[in-house]
């Protein structure tokens, strides 16, 4: 019954990863979900990330790169990378790999949101600029980049 179990909870685990990338804590809480025994789960997802098969990091940089393609800030990455269980060292390391490799320019990702949201114009009211410093705030720019924007 132990090593069914097992099988079925690696079948299971490779079916998710399969499909996109998955955090250690999100994997194994999805698992756990699904009503496989939590020690078991462990053991599993221990086997799968001495194997290879999932990485923290590998799934940090996979979903900064679909946030940012999305026009997500730094900020709402972070916090999102945090939720899903993902530590601190493995998000910064992620992010700034990612920034190095990429060239990634939030002011100018944070330009390109504001211009798809709300046209090439500047904003022509006080109300207008609030309205669109609150949006990029909601999508995750820092103050310095939304300033930045507005101050071009």
């Amino acid at each position: 019954m132990g090593q069914d179990i097992y099988k079925s909870i690696n079948l299971a685990a490779l079916r998710c990863l399969g499909r996109r990338e998955y955090g250690i804590a999100e994997l194994t809480q999805h698992l756990c979900h699904k009503g496989f025994p939590s020690k078991t789960v462990a053991e599993v997802v221990k086997q799968l990330q001495n194997e290879g098969a999932i990485s923290d990091q590998r799934f940090a940089e996979s979903y900064i790169r679909a946030r940012i393609a999305r026009g997500f800030g730094p900020q709402r990455v972070v916090n999102e990378l945090r939720q899903k269980g993902i530590a601190d060292e493995v998000i910064d390391f992620s992010l700034s790999d990612i920034e190095d490799q990429e060239m990634t320019d939030w002011s100018g990702l944070a330009a390109r949101v504001r211009e798809k949201r709300f046209g090439v114009n500047a904003p022509a009211t006080v109300q207008d600029k609030a309205k669109q410093w609150r949006y990029l705030q909601y999508k995750g720019f820092t103050s310095e980049q939304i300033h930045s924007l507005f101050n071009d």
